[in-house]
């Protein structure tokens, strides 16, 4: 069963931990890190090899370096071609989603070995955003209020353009990849 699997393969990576959170460019250059996780946002970075170069300064020596991230299935959807014009204006200006043969080589380059790739099918990604769509609508004018109406209607454009991408399930992959700096 993959979930057993993808639950043993966690409990082996349990351990006590405090958190910091912030931009990945303002971590001190030193090896202080036992881990790095990220959560769905290296797609925003628009020079991930940087990134990857930045975890292997910070992380100490056998530190392990884990992301959530959804992949293009081929490096030919890179253009969205099965979605309209509006929905490549809205995605294209805060993603740059690639392969992840795309990413696994930047990996490769900066020196980290993988331990794993878990794949998770994108049927509970969709579920996920649906959630989200959901409960950004039931709290729209909470959520305006917060930050503004504008901000409001750009994530919920946002959302759906990720769902529409992610009902073409040919298209997009979604995979948590664990790689570790040597030690």
């Amino acid at each position: 069963n993959q979930i057993a699997a993808a639950r043993e393969r966690a409990a082996k990576y349990a351990v006590d931990a405090t958190f910091e959170v912030m931009h990945w460019q303002l971590l001190p250059e030193i090896e202080a890190y036992d881990a790095i996780l990220s959560d769905e946002v290296i797609t925003h970075f628009p020079n991930l090899g940087e990134f990857f170069g930045k975890c292997r300064r910070v992380l100490k020596p056998g530190g392990v370096m884990a992301h959530k991230e959804v992949h293009l299935s081929h490096s030919a959807y890179a253009a969205l071609k099965p979605l309209n014009q509006r929905t490549i204006e809205v995605i294209a200006f805060t993603a740059n989603y690639i392969t992840l043969h795309q990413e696994l080589r930047l990996l490769d380059e900066n020196d980290f070995h993988l331990e794993h790739i878990d794949q998770i099918p994108m049927v509970h990604y969709q579920r996920t955003l649906d959630a989200w769509l959901n409960n950004i609508f039931v709290a729209r004018e909470r959520v305006k209020a917060l930050t503004s109406p504008e901000w409001y209607e750009g994530q919920r454009r946002f959302m759906k353009a990720c769902r529409t991408i992610f009902t073409h399930t040919e298209n997009c992959t979604l995979e948590i990849v664990v790689s570790r700096k040597p030690t």
